[in-house]
């Protein structure tokens, strides 16, 4: 990889994940919208919060127009659910602009988009799409689009 950037890596609780497992099985997720959710906290967003505990503000590549739950999205955002200033300096880009954007500054692009891997997630939360699909409807199809959301991104718009 050309660009050298340092990063952080966060796991979920062994114990918690082995609990969570043992009780409602390898593919909770798909038993309803609580349980999908509560797989996303132990796997995703606990692991994430550690990390977020240690910085002022996080910035994300969220963008408005990716579904439903991510309408009228601000460029910066308190985040109630982690207590911490969301920056989104893509948040009126459209999918178009991120590859024109790619492209014009030399940046690679996930070979997982070319085949059909527009929203990217877990392995078995995630599936193709068409490229006339909705971007999000690869991540976790079986539920409404309203619910697609994982718990990182819980919004509360501030005054700009």
């Amino acid at each position: 990889m050309p660009f050298k950037i340092a990063y952080e890596s966060a796991a979920p609780d062994a114990e918690e994940l082995n609990t969570l497992v043992s009780e409602k099985g390898p593919n909770l997720f798909y038993g309803s919208v609580e349980l999908r959710k509560r797989c996303c906290e132990v796997r995703k967003t606990r692991p994430f919060q550690k990390i977020l505990s240690t910085v002022d503000a996080w910035i994300t590549g969220l963008r408005g127009g990716q579904s439903v739950t991510r309408t009228g999205l601000a460029p910066v955002e308190w985040d109630d659910a982690h207590s911490i200033y969301r920056i989104s300096p893509l948040y009126n880009w459209r999918e178009e602009d991120t590859f024109t954007f790619a492209r014009n500054h030399g940046l690679p692009v996930s070979d997982l988009y070319n085949r059909g891997y527009r929203s990217i997630g877990c392995a078995p939360c995630t599936r193709a799409i068409g490229a006339d699909d909705d971007i999000r409807s690869g991540r976790w199809w079986w539920e409404e689009p309203e619910h697609r959301e994982c718990g990182l991104h819980g919004r509360k718009a501030i005054e700009r």
